[in-house]
C-alpha cells in the first residue's frame, strides 16, 4: 500500500497538500486539468522533489527521504526522454546498466516480447512511431523491476489506435507484475480504458477519489463536473413561490425543492444524462420534470447514442443503441423529456 500523509511541496506561489492512500495492486488514475499539480506529485514520490512537509510510506517502508535510485519506483515521463544514441535494445537495459553489449540480455528480450518491440531491438529510436516510444519508456522503467510503476500522461500524444493499444498493455503489465500503478491524464475516456479507482486533481489537491462511475454520478463540485467533462451541470438561482414552495430556477426548467432532499441551496445541479428519459407524448408523471424539446443532433458513443435538444438549456440524454426509443429519434423531432427529480444531484 502507498500512504501519502499531509504531503506539502511548494515551487513559488503553487503548493501540493496531498493526502492519499492507494491500495496493493491497484491501479489508479489521476485526472485533472493542466497546471493541477499532477506531474509535481509524481515527482515527489519519485524523490525528484524534496517534500517541506509530510511523508510517503510504501508498505512499512518510510521513502520520503530515500534517495530516488532506492525507492523502487519506475517512472516514465510524459515526453518518455529516450535515449538518441541508443538501441531500443540499449534504451530497454539502461536501468540495469547494461547499455551496449555483443550480446542481448535476457530480460531486456523478455520484457520486448511481453511489449511486442522485440523486432525493433536492434534498431535506432530515431524513427519510432509515438506507440513504440512508448513502450520503449514502459520497457525501460519495467527492467528496473519496480515496485510502483507512475505514468505521467503516457498515451496523451497517440492516436487513437495506439492509445487503446498501449493503455491494453499498461493494464496487462499491471496485472502480470501485481504492483500499484500511478497514471496522470486528462481524459475520462483513457482512464475508463485502464482505472480501478480515480481521484480528482485540483489546485495542489484530491478534491475526490473513487470508481470511475461513482465520480462520474456523484461528483463533489462544479469542478469534479468539469474535470469530467460532465453535461447537464445546470447553475441556478433559488426563489420561493408561495404556492410551490423553494424553487431552484435554471433557464426554462424550475425544480420544485419540496419533492427533493434539501439540497443547501447549493449553487448548481448536475442531471445524469442517462435519467432523462424521451417519450413520444407527454405523460405528466409525478416526482418528475416533464418537459418538451426537440431534438437538434444525435450522435454515436460507444454502445450508446447520446442526443441534444434546443429549448432545454442544453440537455443531453444518453439511450442504449439497444433501446427502441433511440431508433425513432431524428433531428428536428418533438419531444417529451421524463427527469425523475430523485436523479437530480446537488453540487457546489
Amino acid at each position: 500500500m502507498i500512504r501519502v500523509h499531509g504531503l506539502k511541496c511548494s515551487v513559488g506561489q503553487f503548493r501540493l497538500h496531498i493526502d492519499l492512500q492507494i491500495r496493493d495492486s491497484e491501479y489508479f488514475v489521476l485526472l485533472g486539468m493542466s497546471g493541477a499539480g499532477k506531474t509535481m506529485f509524481l515527482e515527489c514520490l519519485c524523490g525528484l522533489r524534496p517534500l517541506s512537509e509530510g511523508a510517503i510510506w510504501f508498505d512499512s517502508r518510510e521513502i520520503s527521504q530515500t534517495e530516488p535510485r532506492s525507492r523502487r519506483i519506475g517512472y516514465v515521463p510524459q515526453d518518455a526522454v529516450l535515449f538518441q544514441h541508443l538501441s531500443v535494445a540499449g534504451n530497454l537495459g539502461f536501468g540495469r546498466r547494461i547499455r551496449r553489449s555483443a550480446h542481448l540480455d535476457p530480460e531486456v528480450i523478455r520484457v520486448a516480447e511481453w511489449l511486442g518491440i522485440h523486432g525493433l531491438l536492434k534498431r535506432s529510436v530515431r524513427g519510432l512511431s509515438g506507440g513504440e516510444c512508448q513502450r520503449v519508456a514502459l520497457g525501460r522503467a519495467l527492467m528496473t523491476q519496480p515496485e510502483i510503476l507512475l505514468l505521467d500522461e503516457p498515451v496523451s500524444a497517440l492516436d487513437e489506435w495506439n492509445r487503446r493499444s498501449v493503455c491494453a498493455v499498461l493494464r496487462s503489465v499491471q496485472e502480470t507484475m501485481n504492483i500499484p500503478v500511478i497514471h496522470v491524464c486528462h481524459s475520462r475516456s483513457e482512464a475508463a480504458m485502464v482505472a480501478g479507482r480515480i481521484g480528482i486533481m485540483h489546485a495542489g489537491e484530491i478534491v475526490q477519489t473513487g470508481s470511475l462511475d461513482e465520480v462520474e454520478s456523484r461528483p463533489s463540485s462544479q469542478i469534479v463536473a468539469r474535470v469530467m467533462g460532465l453535461d447537464n451541470v445546470l447553475e441556478g438561482t433559488w426563489s420561493m413561490d408561495p404556492v410551490l414552495g423553494k424553487l431552484f430556477r435554471t433557464g426554462r426548467l424550475v425544480l420544485p425543492v419540496c419533492a427533493l432532499a434539501e439540497p443547501a441551496e447549493l449553487p448548481c445541479c448536475h442531471i445524469p444524462p442517462s435519467a432523462i428519459v424521451i417519450r413520444s407524448e407527454a405523460e405528466g408523471q409525478k416526482e418528475c420534470l416533464n418537459l418538451d424539446a426537440t431534438v437538434s443532433a444525435i450522435r454515436g458513443d460507444g454502445p450508446n447514442w447520446r442526443v441534444a435538444f434546443k429549448e432545454s438549456d442544453s440537455l443531453v440524454a444518453c439511450l442504449s443503441r439497444k433501446d427502441p426509443a433511440a431508433q425513432s429519434l431524428s433531428p428536428g423531432q418533438r419531444v417529451y423529456l421524463v427527469v425523475p427529480l430523485e436523479s437530480v444531484q446537488w453540487i457546489r
